[in-house]
């Protein structure tokens, strides 16, 4: 009998220490996994991301246009029937050559002053409000006479827009604060955003981070609307801590 209760107990130490055993290590991986707080930390950086991209987004209109007048040093083009406003204008060839390119509004529409040495066969027309344009020249016609140019597509949308990241790069200086607000950040953190173009070429809003503290970042690789109008890709990343 003795060595019967024995047995039994030894039963059930086995399980008793292995309940235990599973007990600990759950216990542990509750304590050290980081993967909730993690999630968090890539949910809050998503938002602030969009947010980000939402207060640095343009509006753009783009045309391609082929140029009927042979050997012309310019020409206006009327673009109507565009639901556009306060749009300056900015030109290129079809090798990405930079044309001089001036708009002017008139009622809803626009005449668009176009003038190359000479004008090439085929061009491409952007409007926006965030693309910087050729002063006005004067040597263009006041009306756009259409049988110099044919517009062959139009295309419109959004894009990111360096004239606003600049913004957005002042305002992080002058009142870092309220930009906290309106990207969402709470008041017990701090950010930081840059925008890379290239290895030379890049807008920083940041500010020193203290040793010791943890630090999450997210990138993303989207194109931009440069002020000259050319369109480049940039990596932009922001950082919370």
């Amino acid at each position: 009998m003795i060595i019967m209760l024995k047995k039994g107990l030894s039963h059930i130490e086995v399980i008793l220490a292995f309940v235990l055993f599973i007990s600990a290590v759950t216990a542990m991986f509750l304590i050290f996994n980081p993967q909730p707080q993690k999630n968090s930390n890539n949910q809050q950086l998503n938002q602030i991301m969009q947010k980000f991209e939402r207060d640095a987004t343009t509006n753009f209109v783009e045309f391609g246009v082929k140029i009927n007048s042979i050997n012309s040093n310019n020409v206006s083009i009327l673009i109507s029937n565009y639901s556009i406003s306060g749009e300056n204008a900015s030109s290129e060839d079809y090798a990405g050559n930079t044309l001089q390119a001036y708009a002017q509004q008139q009622g809803s529409s626009y005449i668009v002053c176009i003038q190359g040495n000479p004008l090439p066969n085929f061009l491409y027309l952007l409007l926006s409000p965030d693309v910087n344009q050729n002063s006005e020249s004067g040597t263009c016609s006041v009306a756009g006479n259409e049988s110099n140019y044919q517009i062959a597509g139009a295309n419109s949308g959004t894009i990111l827009s360096e004239k606003k990241i600049l913004e957005l790069n002042s305002s992080y200086y002058s009142n870092y604060n309220e930009l906290k607000k309106t990207i969402g950040i709470p008041d017990n953190e701090e950010f930081s955003f840059e925008v890379v173009f290239d290895n030379k070429n890049s807008i920083e809003g940041s500010s020193n981070i203290p040793q010791n503290v943890q630090v999450s970042a997210l990138s993303n690789n989207i194109e931009v609307l440069r002020q000259n109008g050319d369109r480049q890709f940039a990596k932009i990343g922001v950082k919370i801590w």
